[in-house]
């Protein structure tokens, strides 16, 4: 931890708008102050306090703060995983006034932007974490590593498109090679759809985990390996991860669990596995009652909705079909959720492929989904996308999907 004994009084001071002759007045010399400033010497400690006291400020020096130093480091740790993150959020809360002016500056300012991020920018009153960030980057200089590597995270987490959160993760993983920055890119990767990528980064970051002792990291990594894993239909891989993750898990991610039996329901009714995919999504639908959110549920809903339909049950595919229009209503992504059950619909009818709506409403709910969602439920629904496709004899745009899928295999 680097000691900001200078850039706080510089930049207090040119808050105030005083000349260093001015703030130096009774106290120092102009060039000391200068030096102090310039972090050119180890100040004597009744000079900075005086010079803090006539910024009207209170200074904490660094052997005061090895307890709030350690509260910080648990924070970044425990933020993405962690169980009892939020009573560290509130003693750092708590002493925000005091971490304005202690060498933990920078740490709090991570702090404040990780927590608009987490918050969705609701934390604190600034409506642009991305400007709190660019503010933040003018200091980097200032920063020892470890800082400099939470400064890259957000940036990655506050990144605009793929391309600048890859960077930023990669920025972080060169300031100090770690769990948190391996397995941010492969998410970053499996969310774009390059499997084999993040399954690159999967095993670092298990390896990783697998170092620092930290089983809720092995959980999550096996349950991306399996993701991935499923997403390219190796249906032996995928279960090998899930139930890895299945295992890591047992003793206290019930409320996740939900996500692996999701996955591997979605993945094998797809691939037409009709029996073990309904043991699997009503399992998904049973767990983290309390974990899953709107969201979720609608995904659930529809694709058991999806199975009893192609397994000839109308009546049940209806009745999920009305739970999954109930949690479209709850979600930002209402009007193409309702499409996506509009879609079952038309499988009411034996002849729906004839049907020029259904071709239609087929073809923008795969191009919608790609584009507002997510790569993996896009391609789940192309399945539907090239089954209308062949019916209504367009060749060359199946060729072209099955091309895209030859890339990601």
């Amino acid at each position: 931890m680097k000691n900001h004994v200078g850039f706080l009084i510089r930049n207090n001071r040119l808050k105030q708008n005083l000349s260093q002759e001015s703030l130096s007045k009774g106290i120092c010399v102009v060039s000391y102050l200068s030096k102090i400033e310039n972090n050119k010497v180890e100040a004597n400690i009744e000079i900075v306090q005086q010079i803090f006291l006539a910024l009207g400020i209170e200074y904490q020096n660094t052997q005061d703060t090895k307890y709030d130093f350690a509260l910080f480091k648990s924070y970044f740790e425990t933020i993405f995983f962690g169980s009892d993150f939020e009573t560290i959020v509130a003693e750092i809360t708590a002493k925000g006034e005091v971490y304005a002016y202690s060498d933990l500056w920078c740490w709090y300012q991570l702090f404040l932007i990780s927590e608009e991020h987490r918050q969705e920018h609701q934390f604190h009153d600034t409506d642009n974490p991305s400007q709190k960030l660019l503010e933040l980057e003018h200091h980097l200089h200032i920063m020892d590593d470890e800082e400099k590597f939470w400064f890259y995270m957000n940036k990655g987490f506050f990144g605009t498109d793929n391309y600048e959160k890859i960077t930023a993760f990669k920025k972080a993983d060169e300031c100090g090679s770690s769990y948190n920055s391996l397995y941010a890119l492969a998410k970053i990767y499996a969310n774009v759809g390059d499997y084999h990528e993040s399954l690159i980064y999967c095993s670092r970051a298990y390896e990783k985990s697998c170092e620092d002792g930290n089983h809720v990291a092995m959980y999550h990594t096996s349950l991306l390996q399996g993701n991935c894993y499923a997403q390219l239909c190796k249906l032996d891989l995928m279960k090998k991860y899930y139930h890895r993750a299945l295992k890591l898990g047992a003793n206290y991610s019930n409320n996740i669990n939900w996500a692996i039996h999701y996955n591997m329901g979605a993945t094998l009714l797809q691939l037409g596995n009709y029996k073990e995919s309904k043991h699997h999504l009503y399992m998904s639908e049973k767990l983290g009652c309390d974990k899953k959110t709107d969201f979720n549920n609608f995904l659930v809903h529809h694709k058991i909705a999806i199975l009893h339909y192609r397994i000839g049950q109308k009546d049940k595919g209806r009745i999920f079909c009305e739970k999954a229009r109930i949690d479209a209503d709850k979600t930002e992504q209402s009007v193409l959720f309702h499409k996506m059950v509009d879609m079952l619909y038309f499988w009411e009818d034996e002849s729906y492929l004839k049907n020029d709506l259904y071709m239609a409403l087929v073809e923008e709910l795969y191009f919608s989904i790609k584009r507002d969602l997510f790569y993996g439920l896009a391609r789940f629904h192309q399945t539907y996308y090239i089954e209308a496709l062949k019916y209504n004899r367009r060749y060359k745009e199946v060729v072209s999907l099955l091309e895209e899928n030859a890339s990601i295999y």
